[in-house]
């Protein structure tokens, strides 16, 4: 499990830390833009590894955009 702690990120380090995950999956996976991977994932010797670093991007993702929405709200 890979554990973030956002709490006192800004929006900016959060966008920050997503970008590294993002860069680091697409250079260390030619599959990470296909849609449906399927069997090219399930035999994978990282999927584990992989499916992990995705799930902290995607919560990376949603913690950008709450801050985003409070930001605009704040306006």
């Amino acid at each position: 499990m890979i554990t973030i702690r956002t709490g006192s990120y800004s929006k900016d380090d959060v966008n920050f830390l997503a970008g590294v995950l993002y860069d680091g999956l697409s250079k260390g996976c030619y599959a990470i833009e296909m849609k449906g991977k399927g069997a090219v994932c399930d035999e994978c010797k990282n999927r584990i590894a992989c499916n992990e670093a995705q799930s902290a991007l995607h919560h990376l993702y949603s913690v950008y955009y709450q801050k985003l929405a409070e930001s605009d709200s704040e306006k």
